[in-house]
């Protein structure tokens, strides 16, 4: 099974949730343009997730390649022997892609079950491989079909007919759901689906269970059959018990759950429904399947009939009406985010230009109260409008949130970046690194509001 990743730094949460679910991944590099700033990003969660990586460049044919000098980069930088490591391809000559897949063949290590643990323990190993644990990859929403999922069988086997339970969380109390599914279809996807009735170890396919809720199939999510979900409620079983430790220990447990959103902004329905007033139902229920397989999505619903002296960031007022307050992460994500409910839901929505958190921290005085009605004085809280800055007369500390940011630039531009990077406030702890020959790397850090 290959999976595409963008390598867009706004969508390293999809990097991190791809590689959460492999054993190998080929880590390819423009020979015309060398290493970039998204490589070094992948290469640092390659290496956080233990993930076997095999350099390659492409498009050796190209007039302006320079192969060797980008070999030579990638030794020096990542420790790759030049000669025999890093491999030169071509797609469009279709040059070194036998020897890439001989090398994918040769160097990624089989996939483990996460139950192997146990066999330490004395317990029986042909039995405890037999436990059926599905991790879920991804999933999208389809009206007729509902939640499909695209599953990987880390042990035992999946046949269609199934009662299966999904295990959500293992540091929830409820980490088992209440409802059991059955498996209607299961298959293969090459890419088309191709009905297979069943899947093994190993394998990664595409799962119908009739699930109608998108939050009942996070990415992330184990799926075993419903005998076992409830010998685990009534016996407290070991060996779920190990499965829920050793999940939320690894890597799975880290790319499953959401992580914090760098910007947030507010999305409203562009028009709604005169006579009912579906318009904010349709935008929340689109933006929830949206959720489903974009983890990078952090969305909080308010209520419409918020007070205006308590209204959240989300609430319009009565120009803009209710929203949904969206955590992204990055500029372009907003932009996708946009383009998708468009596309998939033919819906235009309203997006507000993001906002940065800052972080209020109100200091000992007689003034430190924040709202009104309010009996307890607040000694800090997280402001991203500027009409709930704290009023004047007020004591507080500001403190915003920063970023590292690492440029990469040609050697002949290094002193225009200098400058721009200390005109946006990032001359705290800024270095360079020689890349090649041509290319520095600039390291800072600045506030993300620059």
């Amino acid at each position: 099974n290959m999976v595409d990743t963008p390598g867009h730094a706004d969508f390293g949460l999809e990097v991190t949730r791809s590689l959460s679910s492999v054993q190998g991944a080929i880590l390819l590099l423009d020979s015309s343009q060398g290493i970039q700033a998204q490589t070094l990003s992948v290469y640092d969660k390659s290496k956080t997730n233990g993930v076997t990586l095999i350099p390659a460049l492409t498009k050796i044919d190209l007039e302006n390649a320079r192969p060797m000098e980008v070999a030579l980069s990638v030794s020096d930088l990542f420790g790759f022997d030049p000669d025999e490591d890093v491999l030169w391809t071509s797609a469009r000559s279709r040059i070194g892609i036998g020897e890439l897949l001989d090398r994918v063949c040769r160097d990624v290590p089989p996939p483990t079950s996460p139950l192997s643990l146990l066999d330490k323990d004395g317990n029986d190993g042909e039995a405890i491989n037999d436990i059926l644990t599905a991790k879920v990859i991804d999933s999208w929403f389809e009206p007729k079909r509902g939640v499909i999922c695209m599953v990987q069988v880390m042990s035992g086997e999946l046949n269609e007919n199934d009662r299966i339970s999904v295990l959500i969380d293992a540091s929830s109390e409820q980490s088992t759901s209440s409802s059991s599914f059955s498996v209607q279809e299961i298959g293969l996807l090459l890419p088309q689906r191709v009905r297979t009735g069943s899947l093994t170890v190993g394998m990664m396919g595409y799962v119908v269970a009739g699930m109608r809720n998108p939050r009942e199939a996070i990415s992330g999510s184990i799926l075993v059959l419903q005998d076992v979900a409830l010998q685990q409620k009534k016996t407290d079983s070991t060996i779920l018990d190990t499965l829920f430790h050793q999940q939320t220990s690894t890597k799975l447990a880290s790319a499953s759950k959401t992580s914090d959103s760098v910007l947030f902004a507010s999305v409203h329905p562009m028009q709604d429904d005169e006579n009912d007033g579906n318009g904010f139902d349709e935008l929340s229920a689109a933006v929830e399947r949206l959720a489903l397989n974009d983890s990078g999505l952090e969305v909080h619903t308010t209520s419409a009939g918020s007070s205006s002296n308590d209204s959240s960031s989300s609430d319009g007022g009565p120009f803009l009406g209710p929203g949904l307050r969206v955590g992204f992460q990055g500029l372009l994500h907003v932009e996708v985010f946009r383009q998708r409910l468009k596309d998939e839901f033919g819906l235009d929505a309203l997006v507000t230009p993001p906002k940065v958190p800052y972080n209020i921290k109100y200091l000992k005085g007689k003034n430190n109260l924040v709202g009104k009605g309010k009996d307890e004085a607040i000694e800090e809280e997280i402001i991203e409008d500027l009409s709930k800055w704290p009023s004047s007369g007020t004591r507080y500390e500001v403190f915003e949130p920063m970023v590292e940011v690492r440029v990469m630039a040609p050697m002949d531009h290094a002193g225009n970046v200098m400058e721009l990077i200390k005109r946006k406030r990032g001359e705290t702890h800024m270095t360079t690194t020689p890349i090649d020959e041509r290319t520095w790397l600039f390291t800072s850090q600045m506030p993300w509001g620059e």
